[in-house]
């Protein structure tokens, strides 16, 4: 049996582990990762700082060559994995899955720790009549703006007006996603429960010595401003970094002063810093080990909150001004918003506020629990990893 992975990211470590590429390989499938970073226009102008190679690992650059080697793979005995926004042109590689009668399904294991949150915060302020006419206001919008190029004009179209015809294309066969909650999917056949990773990981490092020798608050960072999901549908300016990181600093500063303790930049895995934080440590690929051992953990939207969770550390949202403004940075807020709400937190603005108030903050181990399984534990009964769920739900597909 073969596994092909059809992805908008470069190849990476990460994303071996994150599809379980050599634990499929070790019991004798043929897994093949195909990076199509530069076919997809929403994709081409994002800047990646990795691009590794290896056995399996194609990277294309036309559509045509895409299309044309997935015409000669045996749709009985192949499974897809498909991470791809569905777009224009990403339209046209759906249709062609479909119409060989591919099974394909999505490994969204970031789908419930985002979009649940999200989901709560406009379900609390916003009515669904808002909301469906600012879908149709933008709908429109967009028809008018791509007017003058005919077959966008008719993929919007199709896809706004005719019932079903993006259910057609964009349906999967399984979706493998974390947590218990079902709110805002994406169309599939069928849904399967998973651990989100941070929980293995938790298990493993959870008994292991802290990196740091000494008390310290930790700050999760995202590599905003320079995160190649959020430059995927906004320009690369949509935002003020350097303001943004100097109003980091100056409350960090506060922060260390009134705890008297650091704090250490847990930096994102993505990210490439040089002196935006100063003189703090920032630290990439042990954010678990950060935080497990932390007194206090930052944070604005970042999905290794669950850490924090796990470890029953106290949990404090960050924003500023610019946020609430920022039609870009609003949903990061949101996330936040919602966060610190399920789980009775702070949410602080660092542009105004006054850090007395966190001297009475205690964790609500109850909420904490609630918030984990809702979007990170699975319910699975078989007492199976990730790994074993996932393998077992193909091989019934494709037997």
């Amino acid at each position: 049996m073969k596994i092909i992975i059809i992805d908008h990211e470069p190849y990476s470590y990460r994303r071996a582990k994150h599809y379980y590429i050599n634990d499929f390989r070790a019991v004798g499938y043929e897994v093949e990762y195909w990076c199509v970073w530069q076919v997809f226009e929403y994709c081409k102008k994002l800047k990646y700082s990795y691009q590794e190679s290896g056995d399996g690992i194609v990277y294309f650059f036309d559509l045509n060559t895409l299309l044309a080697e997935l015409n000669v793979q045996n749709t009985k005995s192949t499974f897809l994995f498909v991470d791809l926004r569905f777009k224009f042109d990403t339209a046209i590689l759906f249709e062609k899955i479909k119409n060989n009668n591919f099974n394909w399904g999505k490994l969204a294991y970031y789908h419930n720790p985002v979009q649940g949150y999200l989901h709560g915060y406009d379900k609390h302020l916003e009515t669904g009549i808002i909301y469906r006419f600012k879908f149709w206001i933008h709908t429109i919008f967009n028809i008018l703006k791509n007017i003058k190029n005919l077959k966008m004009s008719v993929f919007l179209i199709k896809l706004n007006f005719i019932p079903g015809y993006y259910e057609s294309l964009y349906t999967s066969t399984i979706q493998f996603l974390t947590g218990n909650a079902r709110v805002d999917l994406s169309p599939s056949k069928k849904y399967v429960s998973l651990n989100y990773f941070d929980i293995l990981e938790y298990n493993h490092q959870k008994t292991k010595l802290s990196l740091i020798d000494q008390p310290y608050i930790v700050f999760l960072d995202i590599f905003l401003g320079k995160h190649p999901d959020l430059e995927i549908n906004n320009s690369a300016n949509y935002m003020d970094v350097e303001l943004y990181y100097s109003k980091l600093n100056l409350f960090f500063d506060k922060l260390e002063k009134f705890y008297q303790m650091p704090v250490i930049i847990a930096a994102h895995p993505k990210s490439e810093y040089t002196n935006e934080f100063g003189e703090r440590l920032c630290i990439k690929h042990q954010t678990s080990n950060l935080v497990i051992n932390s007194e206090l953990v930052l944070n604005h939207c970042s999905l290794s909150s669950s850490f924090a969770l796990l470890s029953k550390r106290p949990l404090v949202h960050i924003y500023d001004s610019t946020f609430i403004e920022n039609s870009v940075l609003r949903p990061i807020y949101k996330i936040a918003y919602n966060i610190a709400s399920q789980i009775n937190g702070p949410i602080i603005n660092i542009d105004n506020f006054d850090l007395k108030e966190l001297k009475y903050y205690k964790v609500d181990d109850i909420l904490y629990d609630k918030a984990l399984e809702k979007y990170f534990r699975s319910k699975n009964q078989n007492n199976l990893d990730d790994y074993e769920i996932i393998r077992e739900n193909i091989e019934i597909i494709l037997n």
